[in-house]
């Protein structure tokens, strides 16, 4: 059941959920320990919760269920506190089930569906979006949409397929090149890979800096291949659609540019992400 708080306030600032984190070194580099998310014969140190037994012998009762048995709570690699506190990279989900009112002259409403990616965990009361019923700009139903719709659990790369691929030794997708023992990097954010679900582009380059503000984190800087990405679920939006996101920018523009009507930077002094 979606809850409602009122707040009395002249405006509310939201929390970008960008999903991100990771769970200490359980997702370092790749695929963490199976019995972290999956119970193996319903062992005595390794109990399915509350007796039941999710899809693919999960922990939880669905994937994103299982995902927040470590990931709930407020703080540190968690994403979706009690109270709509957490500051972290991973934002928190806290906000997809909780609308609330403010007032500015007259009473205003945040519904709480307008907060962000609505995941389905029924274990922990996240249900589906009841207002976008399919992804804005696609055709992927929002009663499917969980953790892992973004995020593989298991850290494949090139789709999952064995082809051209070595073993993952080093964490991120930051695209640089491989390390010269044939192993290979990891997804950012374990992002999934082309082939992987619904995604049809390769993970993003992506890299991760604490240099904003040690209040808030690490904040995540999006590189190659962001909007490809999310075009995945959200076709229309790109291409010829809405915003295109295809045209190749001329690096003397991008990196001169530092604010609106303000091109007299470098490399060195440019926007940063």
């Amino acid at each position: 059941m979606k809850k409602t708080y009122t707040l009395a306030l002249a405006g509310a600032g939201l929390l970008t959920l960008a999903m991100g984190g990771n769970a200490l070194a359980f997702h370092g580099g790749g695929v963490a320990h199976c019995d972290g998310c999956h119970s193996m014969h319903n062992s005595a140190d390794n109990a399915r919760i509350a007796d039941t037994t999710g899809a693919a012998l999960m922990k939880g009762s669905d994937a994103s269920s299982t995902c927040l048995n470590c990931h709930d709570g407020g703080g540190g690699y968690h994403i979706a506190s009690a109270n709509g506190a957490n500051t972290n990279q991973g934002g928190d989900f806290f906000w997809v089930k909780t609308g609330y009112t403010w007032f500015d002259r007259i009473e205003r409403e945040s519904l709480a569906e307008n907060h962000g990616h609505n995941i389905v965990a029924a274990d922990f009361g996240f249900a589906a979006d009841p207002t976008n019923t399919t992804a804005p700009g696609g055709t992927m139903t929002a009663s499917t949409l969980g953790c892992t719709s973004c995020h593989d659990p298991h850290g494949q790369v090139s789709g999952g397929t064995a082809a051209g691929t070595g073993p993952i030794s080093v964490s991120g997708s930051y695209g640089a090149a491989d390390p010269a023992d044939g192993s290979i990097h990891g997804n950012f954010r374990l992002l999934g890979d082309a082939a992987f679900k619904t995604i049809t582009a390769a993970a993003p380059v992506a890299t991760s800096s604490n240099s904003y503000s040690t209040s808030y984190g690490d904040y995540t800087n999006y590189g190659t291949g962001m909007s490809d990405w999310c075009l995945s679920c959200h076709a229309d939006f790109g291409g010829a659609g809405m915003h295109p996101v295809d045209v190749v920018v001329d690096d003397t523009t991008y990196n001169s540019y530092v604010a609106t009507g303000d091109f007299t930077g470098a490399l060195a002094t440019a926007f940063d992400a």
